[in-house]
């Protein structure tokens, strides 16, 4: 794929910008479909406003999906005194998408780019806002908070999909299904300059995470033999939770001008609450009986989890612009709140996942230059081992019913290298980048398996001219290898990719 941008530069300053975005494939559009504008104003030395709005309108790979919407972000600066400033952010996003469900592979090798069964009509709002405050004691101490929220609400004004009925294809209606997720938090902390170049940095996060589902499926009118069925509805209702308590340290220290280490650890406590509620209600007729049935399933689950990173990166500088470092890294990944449950066909389908916190040690070496002053150069080699990696496999509108699975791969392993390249000319910089992945999994019934959703190759190249001071333009290509996906799962596990 390929995008091409023109835009104005922003200034510290009073400024105004115009923007216009051309995408050549997904979602492509007319030039000025999909635009930006952007103002900026300084009305003292202590305060200042900035806004940005950006608008797009497309058309998909596909026949019939489109996309339009628009996205502002609004910011006020204030220096309350000569030792504290504050940043106030707001944020909007809305869209509106039409597309249709998933083609067949008969259907793809016949046409990709066709309209599959179905209509899919989502409308996707995001209210964001957040506050930054900063407040210098002396020079060496340094104080930062920051408070945040967001929502964002899916709603399908309309759903239309296939749906399997004792071998039947009925069309399933999920009209009315909405999905809101709400995270807020708080950020605190602090930062002790107690050398020239060094500096400790310690803190504590909170955040909290609550999404809510409420999904509707029904149709009728289907008869199978002498049975008749009017109506059958499905409703689920979910509250899943999740709240994270997490301290942090990170220390940077400059030995001389060339050695630096940086150091750092983090915990986290997250702890997690899902209840989930599955309304069935069927009215069939078979000859003049009429049967109702109607029952409800709660499905609870509770759980917590504990987690610590750290971080040990020696950095070398052998000249004014090169450097070489090696890193050591030992991460964690908690499971999402809507990954705490899992859904199969047939009777009693929600069981929990029983998922466990993904970690891994990673271990890099990597150097930076700038060479023959217009080159940059970076290249880095790594090694990654990872326990309990999460991954999924399922199908959220298969026509036997939605089914899907989070579970843990036993051991995985990354070996990768990414190569970064740039060019400045004046005007024209150039850039390119390369990376490898090779990821398998290691250990269990997998052993030996390529690790679902990864490629193995991505490429990219730009290019950017500055026309005048004011005006620039830059125009990206991507390219992804092929990745695998989940697949299926037999009795024992073993994906089926």
């Amino acid at each position: 794929g390929g995008v091409i941008n023109i835009i104005t530069k922003k200034s510290k300053e009073d400024a105004a910008s115009f923007g216009v975005k051309f995408n050549t494939y997904d979602y492509s559009n007319t030039l000025l479909s999909n635009f930006n504008l952007g103002l900026s104003k300084k009305f003292t030395d202590n305060f200042a406003f900035s806004t940005n709005l950006d608008a797009f309108n497309g058309h998909g790979y596909r026949q019939k999906k489109k996309k339009k919407g628009f996205y502002s972000s609004s910011k006020i600066y204030a220096d309350i005194a000569d030792s504290t400033n504050l940043t106030l952010n707001y944020n909007f996003y809305q869209s509106n998408e039409d597309t249709s469900g998933y083609l067949t592979k008969a259907q793809i090798d016949a046409d990709p780019r066709q309209k599959a069964d179905g209509s899919i009509k989502t409308k996707t709002t995001r209210p964001e806002i957040s506050l930054d405050v900063t407040h210098k004691f002396s020079d060496s101490w340094e104080l930062n908070a920051l408070a945040f929220w967001q929502k964002q609400k899916i709603y399908y004004k309309e759903r239309l999909s296939p749906y399997n009925y004792n071998s039947l294809v009925v069309m399933a209606d999920e009209t009315g299904s909405r999905f809101n997720d709400e995270i807020s938090g708080v950020n605190l902390k602090a930062k002790y300059n107690y050398m020239r170049n060094s500096y400790l940095i310690f803190g504590y996060d909170f955040k909290y995470h609550e999404a809510l589902r409420h999904h509707i499926v029904s149709y009728g009118g289907v008869s199978l033999g002498p049975t008749t069925v009017n109506s059958h509805v499905m409703t689920t209702k979910l509250n899943m939770k999740k709240e994270t308590h997490s301290v942090f340290v990170m220390d940077s220290h400059e030995f001389n001008d060339s050695f630096i280490l940086t150091a750092g650890a983090r915990y986290e406590y997250a702890g997690y609450k899902s209840d989930r509620n599955y309304h069935n209600y069927m009215n069939r007729k078979t000859g003049a009986t009429t049967i109702i049935t109607d029952t409800t399933t709660i499905y609870n689950t509770k759980d917590h989890s504990n987690n610590y990173a750290l971080e040990f990166t020696p950095t070398y500088k052998y000249s004014d612009t090169g450097r070489i470092y090696a890193k050591y890294e030992r991460g964690f990944l908690s499971p999402s709140p809507s990954q705490l449950t899992n859904r199969r066909t047939g009777a009693n389908p929600y069981y929990a996942s029983d998922l466990d916190p993904e970690t891994f040690d990673t271990f890099e070496v990597g150097v930076k230059d700038y060479l023959f002053d217009f080159s940059e150069v970076a290249l880095a080699l790594y090694y990654t081992k990872t326990k309990d990696e999460i991954t999924y496999t399922g199908d959220p509108h298969a026509t036997m019913g939605a089914y899907w699975q989070y579970y843990n791969l036993d051991e995985t392993r990354r070996i990768g290298a990414e190569l970064n390249l740039a060019q400045n000319f004046d005007k024209l910089t150039l850039s390119q980048s390369m990376s490898y992945i090779d990821a398998k999994v290691t250990k269990g019934v997998n052993d030996g398996k390529r690790v679902p959703y990864v490629s193995k190759v991505k490429a990219t190249a730009g290019a950017s001219y500055e026309f005048t001071q004011n005006v620039s333009s830059f125009v990206n290509l991507t390219y992804l290898s092929k990745a695998l996906d989940g697949g299926k799962n037999d009795s024992n596990g073993k994906m089926q990719n």
